[in-house]
């Protein structure tokens, strides 16, 4: 078994934006360490204390998070 001490663990966090009549549902993906809701609606994503992204105020069916290694680029 191949230890996994040290190893970096990349988060994504895939949230499903409703959508409407004229406008489908939207997948969007943001690799972060954290996701938190925001003032006024919408989430704020956030990696090693840095803000990476954020959705303002649309709303959301769904989120869920994928785990996996990181790759050194």
């Amino acid at each position: 078994m191949s230890p996994t001490v040290g190893e970096k663990i990349h988060r994504v966090y895939c949230v499903l934006l409703a959508g409407s009549d004229r406008v489908p549902s939207q997948i969007i993906r943001v690799r972060a360490d954290r996701m938190c809701p925001r003032d006024g609606g919408g989430y704020i994503f956030t990696r090693e204390g840095h803000t990476v992204g954020e959705i303002m105020g649309a709303p959301s069916e769904a989120w869920w998070i994928e785990e996996g290694k990181a790759h050194d680029r």
